[in-house]
């Protein structure tokens, strides 16, 4: 899940790259929007991966711990 929201994040930036090289006419208001979005998805999509394994985590404690 993290990887392919890093895959998502840094595919943002694309668009930028190309403004910079002059092989795409695209603002760079334009370009600075695309790259907010992306890091909000990448660190959305790893705060929910985060939560989610903690939440497993305690939600299976008392499993855990008669295990043991």
């Amino acid at each position: 899940m993290t990887i392919l929201a890093g895959f998502a994040n840094r595919a943002s930036v694309v668009p930028d790259k190309l403004r910079s090289l002059e092989l795409w006419s695209i603002s760079k208001s334009t370009c600075d929007i695309i790259i907010l979005i992306g890091n909000v998805v990448f660190w959305a999509a790893v705060g929910g991966f985060a939560v989610w394994v903690i939440g497993s985590f305690f939600k299976n404690l008392k499993a855990l711990r008669e295990e043991g």
